[in-house]
């Protein structure tokens, strides 16, 4: 390792393999490695759920803690907390850490304890709505520079206008997987899938929990075949195992109810899902509450796949200054089944549309995020 290298330790308590973990992942793989050397710690239940996989197959070194959940407050709460910011503390000192980078929530906590014990540097990324606002508010001082996903959650927590709290869109790596994905790959997927020439694909890619919104798809799946729309399908590839709003066994009890058994691909979850990307027509991000910025929105538009999303958080931000897809107003299943109409008898408008996107989105690669990222680690250990 050159003498130069610095270890910037990533702090992450979500161990589900989610957008916002598997990019930090692949971003953690474009680092210089001979200037920055990552060290990760997560949760103990990142083995279960697959992360430390990830990790371990781009040779990252990593250390899982029982983190404790905070928003069950209990008279062991304190004690929970301390015993893992000393745990913490230890690694940092022995990992000679440099700089501290968060990602999530509770780690972004725990980092703000750490960093103000040690005298680290910190870096909070914030990825979502769930910061607390009064917390956020006390412990926003500490950290060196604040990242927000979008200029959304940037107003959410009024960090816009300030200098050291900027916007930083979430990247992707999708451009690289589909490199190798030729038109014959796409068109053995879908007939693997059982998907005939004259069908139009729908798919959602992600967790199924209820704010997510997957049933909205598949009520408009129904509102579509009730019109006439016959050669309509939709793809669900995701799961909802051990997260908060798990709805995948309401989701595939509502498809048997509504008869459309088969209309309705359920995949679970899969890994190497540039190939099911590859083979959609349409996707369908149907969020009920707001998202931040969503990176499938990213991996479709790379994938030169038609993008139907709502209009909650930074989703929109996308569409600026011009229309790269079309939005609808979350929880609207008769607006998506119109909208997902209108991208199928007008081959133009969704040609147009997906030309624009695709190349708007070569801007968000994780090869650039990471040099980004680099640069900003550099000057703030230098400042």
């Amino acid at each position: 390792m050159a003498s130069a290298s610095k270890t910037v330790l990533f702090l992450d308590h979500t161990p589900f393999l989610g957008g916002a973990q598997l990019a930090l992942v692949e971003l953690l793989k474009k680092l210089d490695r001979g200037k920055i050397r990552p060290f990760i710690i997560n949760s103990t239940a990142a083995r279960d759920l697959g992360l430390t996989a990830e990790y371990e197959g781009y040779q990252l070194p990593y250390q899982l803690l029982p983190w404790p959940r905070l928003k069950k407050i209990s008279l062991l709460s304190p004690l929970y907390f301390l015993r893992n910011l000393k745990k913490i503390i230890k690694i940092i000192k022995r990992e000679k850490v440099d700089l501290i980078f968060t990602n999530t929530v509770r780690a972004a906590i725990f980092a703000a304890a750490a960093s103000l014990l040690t005298h680290r540097p910190l870096i909070w990324y914030q990825l979502d709505y769930t910061f607390p606002r009064l917390l956020f508010e006390i412990l926003k001082r500490v950290p060196a520079r604040i990242f927000y996903v979008s200029r959304s959650l940037a107003e959410y927590y009024e960090g816009h206008g300030v200098e050291r709290e900027k916007v930083f869109y979430l990247w992707s790596n999708f451009s690289e997987k589909l490199a190798d994905i030729s038109f014959k790959t796409r068109d053995d997927k879908r007939r693997e899938l059982g998907i005939k020439e004259d069908e139009v694909l729908l798919g959602y890619l992600g967790r199924l929990v209820n704010w997510k919104g997957p049933q909205i798809l598949i009520a408009a799946l129904k509102l579509l075949r009730v019109s006439g729309y016959n050669n309509v399908k939709a793809l669900i590839a995701g799961t909802g195992k051990n997260q908060r709003g798990d709805n995948e066994a309401e989701l595939k009890c509502l498809v048997r109810e509504e008869d459309l058994a088969p209309a309705v691909i359920f995949t679970g979850w899969e890994k190497d899902n540039f190939r099911l990307m590859r083979a959609l027509d349409i996707l369908c991000l149907t969020s009920l509450g707001p998202e931040p910025f969503s990176s499938v929105v990213l991996e479709a538009m790379m994938a030169n796949v038609s993008v139907i999303a709502t209009t909650t958080g930074g989703t929109p931000e996308i569409n600026e200054p011009e229309a790269l897809c079309l939005l609808v107003k979350p929880g609207r299943a008769e607006d998506l089944a119109e909208k997902i109409k209108t991208l199928i008898n007008d081959k133009s408008l969704a040609a147009e549309l997906k030309e624009k996107a695709r190349l708007k989105v070569q801007a968000y690669t994780t090869a650039a995020a990471a040099a980004h990222w680099q640069e900003i680690f550099f000057t703030l250990l230098k400042s």
